[in-house]
């Protein structure tokens, strides 16, 4: 009777222990905890200049010409009217126009379209955001009939950098220089680098405004890397 009695015991315990072993094998549910706060991920640098590239874009867009140090022609020099049409020649060593040592954007512009315009703009922008590297620009107005309100407009939007004025022969000298087929469409912008030596030349300007109404700035629409600022900051990041 005691065998018996100790055989039902051991039946029973066998069962809860297999029970208990079913119910352990199903997941419970777990509260999620807050983990430990982890560290903020650093800020990617807004100044991109630290990851610059010094390869210039092998995709270019249209009316681009970009030169190597190595192939690049000399700035030449060219003859231009002053607001009075007194006519000087600008070159290389010339104040105001191309020193040794500086960046110079040379933008060529008009009163007559809006993308002209907006080119000069943005040039002077340029001038402004990389002025602690010597970037410097002048620009070059076709002489045409709203020539007359192009110092107005340079007051208005504070273009920094000075006006001169060219029937066109000034920039064909430059646009022969720089091997390109179009040689008189304005807009045109040109990059010297710090030894005189012309390194860019882009023909049009393609641009939106970026903003509210009076706090707009333009930006242009080439391709990502393909912009004049990229090529820019190409020529700002050689020895």
């Amino acid at each position: 009777m005691r065998k018996l009695m100790l055989y039902a015991m051991l039946a029973v315990l066998g069962a809860a222990v297999s029970c208990a072993g079913k119910e352990e094998s199903t997941p419970r549910p777990v509260a999620l905890q807050p983990g430990p706060a982890q560290p903020a991920a650093p800020e990617a640098p807004r100044d991109a200049w630290e990851a610059l590239s010094r390869v210039a874009p092998l995709e270019e867009p249209k009316g681009t010409k970009y030169f190597a140090a190595s192939d690049a022609p000399p700035c030449p020099r060219i003859d231009v009217l002053t607001a009075q049409d007194k006519k000087v020649t600008l070159s290389p060593g010339t104040p105001g126009f191309v020193t040794p040592g500086d960046v110079t954007l040379v933008v060529f512009w008009s009163m007559d379209s809006a993308s002209a315009r907006m080119a000069a703009r943005h040039v002077s922008d340029l001038v402004r955001k990389y002025a602690a590297y010597r970037v410097r620009a002048v620009g070059i107005v076709a002489r045409t009939a709203g020539a007359g309100a192009s110092h107005t407009y340079a007051d208005r939007f504070g273009l920094a950098f000075p006006l001169y004025f060219d029937d066109l022969s000034a920039l064909e000298e430059m646009s022969e220089q720089a091997g390109a087929k179009v040689t008189t469409a304005i807009p045109s912008v040109f990059i010297v680098d710090r030894k005189t030596r012309l390194r860019f030349h882009r023909v049009g300007f393609g641009f939106v405004l970026v903003g509210q109404a009076g706090t707009q700035t333009v930006s242009e629409t080439a391709p990502e890397n393909q912009h004049i600022e990229d090529y820019l900051k190409t020529i700002l990041g050689e020895s």
